[in-house]
């Protein structure tokens, strides 16, 4: 399944989409990904910037993997 994200909103709602989809807590996907709870409740919000490193981490713990295409100037 592929995803497009636009701004730094549409990445908190993905976050926070698929973490509800798989039944995992903020709590849970933090642990795994390394960070703090704190950290994706601000990211889900939008409240917070994110650093590329975990951005790329709590993706892979929703087993996803992060590409960067191109966009279609047309």
């Amino acid at each position: 399944m592929k995803k497009v994200i636009a701004e730094s909103k549409d990445f908190g709602d993905f976050l926070r989409n698929e973490r509800q989809a798989q039944f995992m807590s903020q709590l849970t996907l933090a642990k795994e990904a390394g960070t703090t709870q704190a950290t994706v409740c601000r990211l889900e919000s939008g409240r917070q910037s994110m650093h590329l490193e975990t951005m790329v981490k709590l993706v892979n713990e929703l087993g996803y993997r992060l590409v960067i295409e191109e966009e279609d100037k047309e």
